[in-house]
């Protein structure tokens, strides 16, 4: 009996510190959010050359107030095209501060090979669903306020 609950108690041990490692050591960046006046906007990020060109492609949705967030090195006139898509987006491009510096609304797949450029030099891209622009009242010029990070 007492080998029984040595061997149980090795067991859960070893299960809770491969969980804690798995936790800490994961390859996923801690979630990440923005606030668009009283909204919160969750955000999967693509800060890799790999998850930018990815990017939405081959889904068929994207959940209510959440977005794609594209993260670059350096702030440029970075390209969004609509390859693979099946799902119209709204896209911001922000500056440093998380300031929108140019937006395109209810872009479609459509309009793929075509490349969307914003009209001034962006750190971050965020892509959301058609119609995110009305429905959280974003407009050039407006400051999202960044939780979470990293």
């Amino acid at each position: 009996m007492a080998k029984r609950i040595k061997a149980y108690f090795i067991f859960v041990v070893a299960l809770l510190l491969t969980l804690a490692a798995a936790y800490f050591f994961r390859d996923d960046p801690p979630p990440f959010s923005l606030r668009a006046g009283e909204k919160t906007i969750l955000l999967e990020i693509a800060d890799t050359e790999d998850k930018r060109i990815r990017g939405l492609s081959g889904r068929t949705s994207l959940p209510f107030e959440t977005g794609l967030l594209f993260v670059y090195d350096q702030p440029g006139e970075h390209g969004i095209w609509m390859k693979e898509m099946a799902f119209p987006l709204d896209i911001f491009w922000l500056d440093e501060a998380y300031m929108v510096v140019d937006l395109e609304e209810a872009v479609a797949p459509e309009t793929f090979p075509f490349v969307f450029l914003p009209e001034k030099p962006a750190l971050y891209v965020l892509e959301m669903n058609a119609g995110s622009a009305d429905i959280f009242d974003i407009k050039i010029g407006d400051r999202f306020d960044p939780k979470g990070k990293r």
